[in-house]
């Protein structure tokens, strides 16, 4: 194991079951949340199937579906989750390992592995969102954290700054 709480959460006086039955139910509905994230943005699009499907000329930048006549724009979501991180999946998925009282050793490559990733992708993700929403994802990165809820906005300022 990479960590192991449970010896001092049973020294504590928690029951050893219940520990282990509720770090499974905790981490499942964050996978849930996750896979309900997914669906709400259109699974197709984001395994990429609508855009292997799609004529090139029927889909815009994000894959959307669009009328050749109009000029569609993607929407800024910034309400319900959106409001508290920008990017509430990558929070589920990390949030689903790090509440395990116990975590093995692969488990704990594969969330090392994805903490490398999100440090190279994220960037790369928010330099697209800034080009496709302007001004409004800049000022909506500045006053929500990105996937841990309720961070200090002067910490997420001061690391932007220095």
């Amino acid at each position: 194991f990479v960590w192991d709480l449970r010896p001092t959460l049973v020294r504590a006086g928690l029951d050893a079951h219940r520990i282990e039955d509720g770090a499974h139910i905790v981490s499942f509905i964050f996978v849930l949340l996750c896979l309900g994230t997914v669906v709400r943005h259109g699974a197709f699009r984001f395994i990429g199937l609508r855009q292997i499907l799609a004529a090139p000329a029927r889909t815009d930048a994000m894959g959307a579906f669009v009328d050749p006549g109009a000029a569609p724009r993607p929407v800024l979501l910034t309400t319900g989750i959106y409001g508290v991180v920008r990017h509430p999946m990558y929070m589920y998925l990390l949030a689903a390992v790090v509440v395990r009282p116990a975590l093995s050793l692969d488990l704990g490559v594969w969330f090392v592995c994805a903490v490398a990733f999100l440090l190279v992708a994220l960037p790369l993700e928010e330099e697209k969102l800034i080009a496709i929403f302007g001004d409004a994802y800049r000022e909506y990165r500045r006053r929500t954290p990105a996937f841990v809820p309720f961070w200090p906005a002067r910490l997420t300022l001061a690391a932007r700054k220095g």
